[in-house]
């Protein structure tokens, strides 16, 4: 009978033991991520700008998404503009519990006939982990790209554009720089050219006032 009732006593102890765990966890702060994603470009940007598409997918349909969803992919668009960089973000992600968390994050392919699009495919993994006052969360994001290189800092995509005759290349420097160069060329030889013939006409009406001069001092 005092078997039965110390048993007893220890599994109530345990089951109370485990709520008030369960309480103190439940009362963790979540901890967020608000992840960025950066497009750069090169070549002659289109006249009227590109908008890309930078798609999310979770590997595991519980794993928290941008704006509070759960599972499936989630998409923005980021507006080409610029060739140093245009950046968009992700909605904020928030974790609630410990454990490691794995998405797929690609650009969609453009529509333009003169770009080439960044097919690269990266593996976001958040890892969330106890405070050590177990209060809340903390998180570390790292990436890998689908070729197994290093561990980038952020998700990176560049796009090209083909370059069109006259237009800036990726240093700056238009690409018919030949062209302009040959006419400058054109223009400092005419300018010779016509400098010379001035010098010559002033020098042969010099040359007939000294010779007029003399022939008024022969008639005198």
């Amino acid at each position: 009978m005092m078997k039965r009732k110390f048993l007893a006593s220890v599994m109530l102890a345990l089951v109370l033991a485990l709520m008030l765990c369960g309480a103190a966890l439940a009362a963790q702060e979540p901890v967020t991520v608000d992840q960025e994603v950066i497009i750069t470009l090169s070549g002659t940007l289109p006249k009227h700008k590109e908008t890309f598409t930078v798609v999310m997918q979770a590997l595991d349909d519980s794993n928290p998404m941008p704006g509070g969803q759960t599972g499936g992919t989630y998409s923005i668009e980021i507006l080409g503009e610029e060739k140093t960089g245009n950046s968009g973000w992700f909605p904020t992600m928030t974790f609630d519990h410990v454990g490691v968390y794995k998405y797929r994050i690609w650009q969609e392919p453009g529509t333009h006939e003169r770009g080439t699009y960044d097919d690269t495919v990266y593996t976001m993994t958040a890892t969330v982990t106890n405070t050590a006052d177990f209060e809340g969360f903390e998180v570390v994001v790292s990436f890998r790209d689908d070729e197994g290189g290093p561990k980038p800092d952020n998700n990176l995509f560049h796009n090209e554009y083909t370059v069109v005759n006259g237009s800036a290349t990726p240093t700056g420097v238009a690409d018919d720089w030949p062209v302009y160069f040959a006419a400058s060329g054109v223009l400092m030889l005419l300018s010779l050219f016509l400098m010379t013939k001035l010098r010559r006409r002033e020098a042969v009406e010099t040359d007939a006032g000294e010779a007029y001069l003399d022939e008024d001092e022969f008639d005198a």
